[in-house]
């Protein structure tokens, strides 16, 4: 049985929704908005499948053995924690694009 993290680190490239981030999160965050970019933002984590990056429900992999105090298998758990932080930073970079300047 695949779990909901196994089938959300095979889906496509998050960043494939960078381009079109604009169209659908269509507030930049500033001191006066949040409501509506977090409604807006999270709409578009939860329906591409992508929203437990940000709430925990995906966690990030064990990256070894040292991690956890016992022995895995090396190779996979490194693909996994491999595919795992390259959706984190597309994840950081499509945030960061609906984001207005002061708010960075």
């Amino acid at each position: 049985m695949v779990t909901s993290a196994q089938l959300a680190l095979t889906q496509p490239p998050i960043s494939s929704l960078i381009p079109s981030v604009g169209n659908t999160v269509t507030v930049k965050l500033d001191d006066c908005n949040f409501v509506t970019w977090k409604f807006q933002l999270e709409l578009l984590l939860d329906g591409n499948g992508i929203l437990g990056f940000i709430d925990g429900f995906i966690p990030c992999p064990v990256n070894s053995e040292s991690d956890t105090g016992t022995v895995v298998n090396d190779t996979a758990m490194s693909d996994a924690y491999k595919i795992w932080k390259i959706h984190d930073k597309a994840l950081m970079t499509l945030i960061t694009a609906t984001l207005s300047t002061t708010a960075l």
